[in-house]
């Protein structure tokens, strides 16, 4: 007689389909910094906590994810804003970053730059080769 198993069949708590999570080394860094003149108007753009979230739900209805945290090697907060789950898109495997000294400043950054770089990104993504140690 053959052994049955009543569980379901599954694999280490995964689903069996082939991975969508990105890589480190399959992501490009947007390399785009504010000019001078850019920089002035990303200092001067007042926006409440309101006015925040209204900037970031079209990004966020795309699938775009932001993920803010402390960078203490910079010593100032960090967003990095990437699109996840579009594989179609130009700026899929990108990440656009804004810094700032507060976590509101390092969106509101980000939020900048995409603006000022407009719909695709792709112009700015650079892929950074890996240093190997022969």
């Amino acid at each position: 007689m053959g052994q049955t198993n009543d569980k379901p069949n599954k694999r280490d708590g995964r689903s069996g389909k082939p991975s969508t999570v990105e890589r480190f080394s399959d992501v490009r860094f947007v390399q785009y910094e504010l000019n001078e003149v850019e920089s002035k108007q990303c200092k001067s753009w007042s926006l409440d906590a309101a006015e925040t979230w209204d900037a970031m739900l079209p990004l966020l209805d795309e699938g775009y994810a932001f993920t803010v945290k402390y960078e203490g090697q910079n010593n100032c907060y960090a967003c990095f804003v990437a699109l996840r789950g579009v594989e179609n898109h130009p700026n899929s495997g990108l990440i656009l970053t804004g810094r700032g000294s507060t976590p509101s400043k390092a969106v509101k950054q980000a939020l900048f730059k995409h603006n000022a770089i407009d719909a695709s990104w792709v112009q700015f993504g650079e892929r950074r080769a890996t240093v190997l140690d022969d």
